[in-house]
C-alpha cells in the first residue's frame, strides 16, 4: 500500500497548526498562570490529544 503523501501533509498542517495556538498561549499567559488555570491546562492537553488522534486517523 502507497503512502497518499497529501493526507500525512494535511496532517502535519492540521498538527502544526494546534501546536502553533499552543504556543501563541504559552507566550502570551505566565508560565504559572497557565499551570495553574486548570481550565487552560485542559485545553492545553485537549488540544495535543485531539491533534495526535486527528493524526492517527481515529474515528469516535
Amino acid at each position: 500500500m502507497a503512502i497518499d503523501k497529501e493526507r500525512v501533509l494535511q496532517k502535519i498542517a492540521y498538527i502544526r497548526e494546534q501546536v502553533s495556538a499552543i504556543e501563541e498561549l504559552v507566550k502570551t499567559s505566565k508560565r504559572q498562570e497557565l499551570l495553574n488555570d486548570p481550565w487552560k491546562l485542559r485545553g492545553v492537553k485537549y488540544a495535543l490529544q485531539t491533534a495526535i488522534i486527528r493524526a492517527e486517523g481515529h474515528k469516535g
